[in-house]
C-alpha cells in the first residue's frame, strides 16, 4: 500500500538486513491515511454464520505503480524502485536535465 510505496525500505549491505529496529524503519500512521468513507450495503444473506459475509478482504493494490505514474505524468521522470522518496525524484530531474543540456 502506501507505506510500501512512499515510506518503508529495508536496508541490505553484504545480503544481512541493516534495518534493525523500528525507529529506523519508516512506516505509515493514522496520520499519513486519508479520510475513510464507510458505506454499509443491504444485500441477501451470507453463507458464513448468522448469514454473515466476507468483508475487509483487500487485494495488495497497485499504489507504487500509481503514484510512480502520476510522478512520471507531472514532471516527466519514472521512478523505478520503492519506496517512492523526495531524493530518489530530485536525482532523477537533475539527470534529466544533465541529458537535457548535453544531448550528445
Amino acid at each position: 500500500g502506501l507505506g510500501q510505496a512512499v515510506m518503508e525500505e529495508l536496508h541490505i549491505e553484504d545480503g544481512r538486513v541493516t534495518t534493525t529496529n523500528l525507529a529506523d524503519y519508516k512506516i505509515p500512521t493514522i496520520a499519513d491515511a486519508p479520510p475513510l468513507r464507510l458505506v454499509l450495503i443491504t444485500d441477501a444473506p451470507g453463507p458464513g454464520p448468522f448469514g454473515a459475509k466476507s468483508a475487509g478482504e483487500l487485494a495488495n493494490p497497485a499504489v507504487g505503480a500509481a503514484i510512480a505514474n502520476a510522478i512520471d505524468a507531472a514532471v516527466g521522470v519514472r521512478v523505478m524502485s520503492l519506496p517512492i522518496t523526495a531524493e530518489k525524484i530530485r536525482s532523477l530531474l537533475r539527470t534529466k536535465e544533465l541529458r537535457a543540456a548535453d544531448p550528445e
